[in-house]
């Protein structure tokens, strides 16, 4: 299955179509860097979080968790539609010989859009956090250990991927 691309890519040749090779991209990334849109600025306010997945039916779901208030959540409730990019394997490439100014970057990344809602479902909470939990610490935790005070006061965001494109770009150590 290949993702939905909202844009085509300039530069196909670093283009990563295998749905595979994506998921192992957001595997083995540590954060995600979210792009919101906010009406009170010309900017927009990005922030930085760690976060679980899925991949099911060939859909894509990030979620992320956090305190039951502040900007990112407001921003949310006031639009959904949100931006994303995170990168995997990032690393300064040097050029061998001297005098040559040729430096570049070795990456991979995954770029999209999605749609964040609030989860307020226990159970869905719970599978969040699970998820989360097994992204980041890599444990298993049962969605039917966590307290239902830790439930209640934790606020829950998924993400439902819209578009996605995902690429590379290595130069090889000579």
């Amino acid at each position: 299955m290949a993702f939905k691309q909202e844009f085509p890519m300039r530069r196909t040749k670093d283009q990563i179509l295998d749905t595979e090779e994506i998921l192992k991209i957001i595997e083995a990334a540590r954060y995600i860097h979210w792009g919101l849109k906010d009406k009170r600025s010309l900017y927009p306010y990005v922030v930085t979080t760690d976060y679980g997945y899925e991949y099911v039916d060939n859909v894509l779901r990030f979620y992320i968790h956090g305190a039951p208030a502040g900007r990112k959540l407001n921003l949310i409730r006031e639009d959904p539609h949100v931006g994303f990019n995170l990168e995997a394997d990032a690393n300064l490439w040097r050029p061998q010989k001297e005098h040559d100014y040729n430096f570049t970057t070795n990456y991979e990344s995954v770029v999209g859009t999605a749609l964040a809602e609030e989860v307020d479902d226990p159970r869905e909470k719970a599978h969040g956090l699970s998820l989360l939990i097994k992204h980041e610490a890599h444990e298993i935790f049962q969605e039917n250990e966590y307290a239902d005070h830790d439930l209640s006061y934790v606020k829950i965001l998924k993400f439902t991927v819209q578009n996605l494109s995902a690429k590379h770009h290595f130069r090889p150590k000579m």
